[in-house]
């Protein structure tokens, strides 16, 4: 199922804001959340539209672009991009992420990002206060709660999704007009279950058949060190050592948390990190060099999974980079 079967879409009652012109979009989005950077790609109408309604202190947006775009900038709230349709890249302190069908991405308020969006890019946004978000993480776990907060993948597998989009559902639900009978929704119920759930996230707990903590730790300190060695070839067994536990173990802490098994990780954020490096390239640059470079060794296998990935093959990528350069 789509993730567009599965979130409500804009209501009838909610704003729309649409554009072809940057300045006016830069001015639109800077009373949200402040100034940013927004750079078109390619040529033609930049096609933003957003409709957008506000459930108590959440905001709640459905975002299209059709162009493609790159943005910089950085939140004053923490916002929960989720994707219903293409693959986008995030660039952030360095590392590269990637919002797909089963991740989203949470933008950490106060931290520098550059997503780069699609063609006909669709994307619902849920906008809580940072300090909400922050409350609930430290009143988890007090030593650790608020240093947990920063910009992540936030996986959907599993009951993730539903539990979101139920939590999206009544949101929505309670912006709609209301009868002169009809009881006043009680939005800082929905807010706090919003936090709740994103917390839970943040710091791997679920109610139910949850990862344990030790689990958790030790897959962190695995995509941290594939992050920084995407270049160099990576087994199962070399991700073992990295984490010190054996191959059925880390198999399934990456299927309970991730929702994908550890080579499935590794060739996801090669894929993105190509993806990052082809939208940023330079004249000279190759797709062959920026393939090697993200640890890819068979460029025919590397090209199939790119086009699947991103519905395009890695030289009309490139190509598009460098004329707008």
């Amino acid at each position: 199922m789509r993730n567009s079967d599965v979130f409500c879409p804009p209501p009838p009652h909610s704003v729309r804001f649409r554009s072809d012109q940057l300045d006016e979009v830069r001015a639109f989005i800077a009373a949200y959340d402040g100034t940013h950077r927004r750079t078109a790609l390619e040529r033609g109408p930049l096609g933003y539209s957003i409709h957008a309604v506000r459930c108590g202190e959440v905001d709640l947006g459905w975002g299209l672009t059709r162009t493609r775009q790159s943005i910089r900038g950085v939140p004053q709230s923490a916002i929960l991009h989720v994707p219903l349709g293409r693959r986008r890249v995030y660039a952030v302190n360095g590392r590269t992420l990637e919002a797909r069908p089963d991740t989203a991405i949470l933008l950490a308020p106060g931290q520098e990002y550059t997503p780069y969006s699609e063609p006909d890019d669709c994307l619902v946004v849920l906008r809580l206060p940072g300090c909400a978000l922050a409350d609930e993480l430290v009143s988890r776990d007090p030593a650790m709660g608020l240093a947990s907060l920063g910009t992540r993948e936030i996986p959907l597998a599993g009951h993730r999704l539903g539990a979101l989009a139920a939590i999206h559902r009544m949101l929505v639900d309670a912006t709609r007009p209301k009868t002169e009978n009809a009881p006043a929704p009680h939005t800082e119920h929905l807010e706090a279950q919003l936090g709740s759930w994103l917390a839970g996230q943040i710091l791997g707990t679920r109610t139910s058949s949850s990862t344990p903590a030790l689990a958790i730790q030790r897959i962190r300190i695995v995509e941290e060190w594939i992050d920084a060695h995407l270049a160099d070839p990576i087994t199962l067994g070399r991700l073992c050592a990295v984490a010190g536990v054996g191959d059925r173990y880390l198999e399934s802490a990456f299927r309970a948390h991730r929702g994908q098994t550890p080579l499935q990780f590794v060739m996801a954020r090669r894929l993105a990190r190509v993806r990052r490096s082809l939208l940023e390239s330079k004249p000279g640059d190759s797709v062959t060099q920026i393939a090697h470079d993200a640890g890819f060794v068979h460029l025919g296998r590397f090209a199939a999974r790119y086009r699947s990935a991103y519905r395009e093959s890695p030289s009309a990528t490139l190509r598009y980079s460098l004329n707008r350069s």
